[in-house]
């Protein structure tokens, strides 16, 4: 089965009913694996996502002819990586264009019931958790709500000039897709404040010194190792992914990860 470049996943709306989603994911066709976002996903990665979403028809915007379980609509560009996400703004998708769109990054765990984030009507990001409480904090792109009246805005900057902006170089958090989107919607409301509590971080808001993952500059202070009660998604930015955890309340992957994140999370628990 050939690599990914990138692997998505988006909730989208069909006019005023709330019934349907949409996921992209970015494979190479000839099978080669051109960059680090290749070696990170799967077309299992894609239908361990869509398991998750329950009551909601989803659909993976991809390059793949087939991904078995998942209903699938084309990609129509062949841009890499991340910036394969531009391809949710395009007004003009013979089948997502007419949209709104709730995105979620693949490296997603869904831990509760969805339909709470596709009653906003704004463009929606969240704030970058690495820069949570600062002033003039950066979004991020992992979760979004995408108008289909606000697509033409990236779109009209980006397809005509997407050599030029794929190649300038910005440094974290202000890189890549987000960067870039960041800067065409600067107004965009931000999901802890839209739905305070429904999305966390695995690293800001779970993790502890003795789990996989745990980093001391994004611990918030309270993390337990728990999920936080009301939360609706937990965000996996980075490493690890939640398949790498074996926590209880990730889905499955495969045995052979769980056994692997188990056996990492014991030597972990030895040293602390």
């Amino acid at each position: 089965m050939p690599g990914i470049r990138n692997c998505l996943s988006s909730i989208a709306n069909t006019l005023n009913i709330r019934n349907a989603s949409y996921s992209l994911i970015k494979i190479e066709q000839n099978g080669k694996l051109s960059n680090r976002k290749s070696r990170d996903f799967t077309p299992r990665h894609a239908q361990w996502l869509h398991r998750q979403i329950r009551g909601i028809r989803s659909v993976c915007l991809t390059d793949a002819d087939h991904i078995e379980g998942v209903e699938t609509a084309p990609l129509l560009y062949n841009w890499p990586g991340w910036w394969a996400k531009m391809e949710l703004f395009n007004p003009n998708h013979p089948v997502i264009g007419k949209e709104d769109l709730f995105y979620i990054d693949i490296d997603t765990v869904i831990t509760g019931d969805l339909h709470e984030f596709t009653n906003t009507q704004n463009m929606t990001m969240l704030t970058d958790f690495s820069c949570t409480g600062k002033e003039n904090a950066p979004a991020a792109s992992g979760i979004m709500f995408i108008p289909a009246k606000e697509k033409y805005r990236a779109w009209d900057a980006f397809k005509d000039n997407a050599e030029q902006i794929m190649s300038r170089k910005r440094l974290p958090p202000y890189h890549g897709d987000q960067g870039f989107i960041n800067e065409i919607y600067p107004d965009a409301e931000r999901w802890q404040d839209v739905l305070p509590g429904f999305i966390v971080s695995y690293k800001a808001n779970i993790a502890t010194s003795k789990m996989i993952g745990f980093n001391p500059e994004l611990h918030d202070g309270v993390a337990n190792g728990a999920v936080p009660e009301n939360t609706r998604i937990v965000c996996f930015h980075g490493s690890p992914r939640p398949w790498q955890t074996a926590l209880e309340w990730v889905p499955t992957y495969s045995l052979k990860n769980t056994l692997k994140a188990k056996i990492k999370q014991f030597k972990l628990s030895i040293r602390n």
